[in-house]
């Protein structure tokens, strides 16, 4: 009888950390490429830049492991409209994944002719 308490205690006890473990929604916790892409779109996209490029590291840690996936990125961003613009729009920015496929954003700094809301 006591085994059988012990086998089902045990069963029990399984699903019950399996259930409280969060999925890894692919949206969620999101890839390094796609945090660029993110910040990319947001400029060239959403403020009307021509050029946007953006480099990223996981917030808090100073590079990412290759093939994992995090949920907040803080990325270092350049937007400007022409190859030959001397003063471009520049600084960090983070990058939260969020449920189906939409992320977040704010801007922590910039400097340079960046347009309004950026």
């Amino acid at each position: 009888m006591k085994r059988l308490l012990v086998g089902v205690l045990s069963a029990v006890l399984t699903v019950g950390l399996f259930a409280a473990v969060p999925s890894a929604d692919a949206a969620y916790y999101i890839s390094k490429k796609r945090a660029e892409h993110n910040v990319r779109v947001h400029f060239a996209g959403y403020r009307s830049y021509v050029y946007a490029g953006a480099s990223c590291r996981p917030t808090g840690l100073p590079r990412a492991r290759s093939r994992t996936l995090y949920h907040r990125w803080t990325c270092r961003f350049v937007a400007y409209n022409s190859r030959y613009q001397k003063h471009k729009c520049q600084g960090t920015i983070r990058i939260t994944g969020s449920l189906r496929n939409r992320y977040y954003y704010r801007v922590l700094t910039h400097r340079g002719p960046c347009t309004r809301g950026t």
